[in-house]
């Protein structure tokens, strides 16, 4: 659907000059997600014998459609890392009088709302009598709220564990129940936010403004905990929805012509009830833009002892001290990290198109040319 409606609003989109140079390859990609234009691949199903024709994906992180599998294995390789500890979900939000902001410098305001979350989250784990060392968090960037509208935060999971000074396992002493106080949080990433920008704006990187100063300082901001999951797994596949999720889904786009598109979305001021919003193209194509991130960021950060460089110690000591991680649900099973195979063996997302069953075996490529 999304690639015929953006081949039915090609003028909006490729010739208003909303939108600059990444925007548009990426709205080229979606059009020719699973189209001829991309080629394709013969596949030949094992159980009826009958031979298909299915066009290649844009696999563009932006594709409402794309991004399924990857999530999926992203889930999978975290699961393989949990521990016999409580994962905690914070939420790091900034207020809606920055959002003009963000749009404007969104590479560097984006950069600085990882920066602050994980120096605020690094500075609590420092002077914690819990841990008196270092812990560690993933986060993800969500930019959207349910109508499309601008709203960044960072989802983050954040272990109940840490290293202490002295390089050794510890685990918070709260009974998995109590990471820190969200108040003081709240105050210390906001001043970690603004002065950030300061610094920025004296480098004449970006201009402030001493109204919106004052605005920032005008509310509290919110930093969310939320208490831990019955099983670590269930936060870990919580975030993933946010991993490789885009600002809205193929499902939620109701229907769409020459004067409207129509899609639902949930009112959280009204308790999460479904309702249905009516944009015109231009307007909906000009929020789903706000969201697409710029070229080469990178969306899910690791810090702290759950980064690259930190993160087999962290896991290899907590192994040690807590073990790791066994799902007592029989429908969890994860995949080994580096065997692509036995993933693609297991994880069929493509059934046959006759006999609906699983099983279809690839035979050859074929170009654009070809088809």
């Amino acid at each position: 659907m999304f690639a015929k409606m953006i081949e039915n609003y090609h003028s909006i989109i490729f010739n208003s000059g909303m939108f600059g140079q990444h925007k548009q390859k990426v709205f080229n990609a979606l059009q020719r997600c699973r189209t001829g234009a991309l080629g394709g691949h013969i596949y030949k199903c094992e159980k009826c014998g009958t031979t298909h024709l299915l066009n290649n994906s844009c696999r563009n992180r932006n594709c409402p459609i794309c991004q399924g599998e990857k999530r999926i294995k992203w889930v999978n390789k975290q699961c393989n890392n949990l521990l016999n500890i409580p994962y905690f979900h914070v939420v790091f939000t900034v207020p809606k009088v920055l959002n003009e902001l963000f749009l404007q410098y969104n590479w560097e305001c984006y950069n600085i709302l990882y920066l602050s979350a994980w120096e605020t989250l690094k500075g609590f784990f420092a002077n914690s009598n819990n841990y008196g060392g270092q812990g560690g968090m993933i986060c993800i960037m969500h930019t959207w709220g349910q109508n499309l509208s601008l709203h960044p935060h960072l989802h983050c999971i954040v272990p109940g564990a840490g290293i202490d000074k002295d390089g050794n396992f510890k685990i918070i002493k709260s009974k998995g129940k109590f990471l820190f106080n969200v108040k003081s949080l709240s105050r210390v990433f906001r001043a970690k936010f603004v002065d950030k920008l300061t610094k920025l704006e004296n480098e004449n990187k970006l201009k402030i403004g001493s109204f919106r100063r004052m605005q920032m300082f005008e509310k509290q901001w919110i930093v969310n905990i939320q208490k831990p999951f019955g099983m670590p797994q269930i936060v870990v596949e919580y975030i993933g929805r946010y991993t490789h999720s885009i600002a809205i889904s193929e499902r939620r786009i109701k229907s769409y012509d020459d004067e409207k598109v129509i899609f639902s979305y949930k009112n959280y001021k009204q308790n999460g009830e479904q309702q249905e919003m009516q944009l015109e193209p231009k307007e909906f194509f000009r929020r789903f833009g706000m969201h697409i991130l710029p070229h080469r960021f990178v969306k899910i950060r690791h810090f702290g002892v759950l980064s690259n460089f930190c993160r087999k110690k962290f896991v290899e000591l907590g192994q040690k001290e807590v073990g790791k991680f066994v799902s007592q649900n029989d429908d969890f099973e994860p995949y080994p990290e580096d065997d692509d195979s036995e993933f693609q063996k297991k994880r069929q997302l493509k059934p046959c198109p006759v006999c609906k069953e699983f099983g279809l075996k690839k035979l050859f490529s074929v170009s654009a040319d070809e088809i």
